[in-house]
Protein backbone atom coordinates (compact mmCIF):
# COMPACT_ATOMS: atom_id res chain seq x y z
CA UNK A 1 0.00 0.00 0.00
CA UNK A 2 3.04 2.60 1.12
CA UNK A 3 4.33 1.87 -2.30
CA UNK A 4 1.17 3.00 -4.43
CA UNK A 5 0.85 5.72 -2.34
CA UNK A 6 4.46 6.83 -3.20
CA UNK A 7 3.84 6.14 -7.03
CA UNK A 8 0.83 8.55 -6.62
CA UNK A 9 3.01 10.87 -4.65
CA UNK A 10 5.68 10.46 -7.37
CA UNK A 11 3.00 11.38 -10.10
CA UNK A 12 1.43 14.59 -8.37
CA UNK A 13 4.82 15.87 -7.74
CA UNK A 14 5.18 16.47 -11.60
CA UNK A 15 3.05 19.29 -11.12
CA UNK A 16 4.98 22.47 -9.20
CA UNK A 17 1.10 23.39 -7.73
CA UNK A 18 1.33 19.93 -6.01
CA UNK A 19 5.12 20.54 -5.27
CA UNK A 20 4.19 23.21 -3.40
CA UNK A 21 1.46 21.72 -1.12
CA UNK A 22 3.88 18.49 -0.64
CA UNK A 23 6.35 21.21 0.78
CA UNK A 24 3.19 22.63 2.90
CA UNK A 25 2.44 18.97 4.25
CA UNK A 26 5.78 18.22 5.19
CA UNK A 27 5.74 15.48 2.69
CA UNK A 28 9.24 15.83 1.47
CA UNK A 29 10.66 15.15 5.01
CA UNK A 30 8.53 11.89 5.07
CA UNK A 31 10.02 10.79 1.62
CA UNK A 32 13.09 11.52 2.79
CA UNK A 33 12.47 9.38 6.11
CA UNK A 34 11.40 6.16 3.84
CA UNK A 35 14.86 6.35 2.04
CA UNK A 36 16.54 5.83 5.56
CA UNK A 37 13.91 3.18 6.90
CA UNK A 38 13.05 1.06 3.84
CA UNK A 39 14.41 -1.46 1.90
CA UNK A 40 11.67 -2.63 -0.40
CA UNK A 41 12.95 -1.40 -3.64
CA UNK A 42 9.73 -1.14 -5.06
CA UNK A 43 8.72 1.88 -2.61
CA UNK A 44 12.53 3.35 -3.04
CA UNK A 45 11.41 3.92 -7.01
CA UNK A 46 8.71 5.76 -6.19
CA UNK A 47 9.92 8.25 -3.48
CA UNK A 48 13.33 9.02 -4.86
CA UNK A 49 11.13 9.25 -8.15
CA UNK A 50 9.27 11.36 -6.20
CA UNK A 51 12.05 13.56 -4.57
CA UNK A 52 13.52 14.00 -7.88
CA UNK A 53 10.67 16.14 -9.12
CA UNK A 54 10.19 17.74 -5.66
CA UNK A 55 13.92 18.40 -5.90
CA UNK A 56 12.80 20.95 -9.31
CA UNK A 57 11.76 23.48 -6.38
CA UNK A 58 14.83 25.20 -4.84
CA UNK A 59 12.86 24.88 -0.92
CA UNK A 60 12.72 21.03 -1.22
CA UNK A 61 16.60 20.86 -2.48
CA UNK A 62 17.07 22.60 0.92
CA UNK A 63 14.90 20.36 2.78
CA UNK A 64 16.03 17.14 1.18
CA UNK A 65 19.74 18.67 1.49
CA UNK A 66 18.60 19.25 5.31
CA UNK A 67 17.01 15.94 6.12
CA UNK A 68 20.07 13.76 5.04
CA UNK A 69 18.41 13.17 1.45
CA UNK A 70 21.78 13.79 -0.49
CA UNK A 71 23.97 10.87 0.99
CA UNK A 72 21.35 8.10 1.04
CA UNK A 73 20.58 8.62 -2.80
CA UNK A 74 24.51 8.82 -3.78
CA UNK A 75 24.57 5.16 -1.62
CA UNK A 76 21.69 4.16 -4.28
CA UNK A 77 23.79 4.58 -7.09
CA UNK A 78 25.34 1.03 -5.85
CA UNK A 79 22.61 -0.48 -6.64
CA UNK A 80 21.25 -3.09 -9.59
CA UNK A 81 18.01 -1.81 -9.88
CA UNK A 82 18.05 -0.36 -13.04
CA UNK A 83 14.97 2.30 -12.06
CA UNK A 84 15.84 3.13 -9.11
CA UNK A 85 19.78 4.60 -10.92
CA UNK A 86 17.77 6.08 -13.00
CA UNK A 87 15.60 7.81 -10.79
CA UNK A 88 18.63 8.42 -8.16
CA UNK A 89 20.63 10.14 -10.60
CA UNK A 90 17.65 12.24 -11.79
CA UNK A 91 16.92 13.68 -8.16
CA UNK A 92 20.63 13.78 -7.49
CA UNK A 93 20.72 16.23 -11.11
CA UNK A 94 18.23 18.28 -9.59
CA UNK A 95 20.01 19.14 -6.44
CA UNK A 96 23.34 19.64 -8.48
CA UNK A 97 21.78 23.06 -9.79
CA UNK A 98 22.51 24.44 -5.85
CA UNK A 99 26.35 23.73 -5.42
CA UNK A 100 25.30 24.71 -1.95
CA UNK A 101 23.68 21.76 -1.12
CA UNK A 102 26.39 19.00 -2.69
CA UNK A 103 28.51 20.33 -0.18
Amino acid sequence: MLTVAAGAVCKCSLSQENTNRFRELKAVEALVSLLNNQSDEALLVNVVGALGECAKDSECRRIIQKCGGIPRRVSQLKGYNQVLLINAAHALCACAVNHEIME
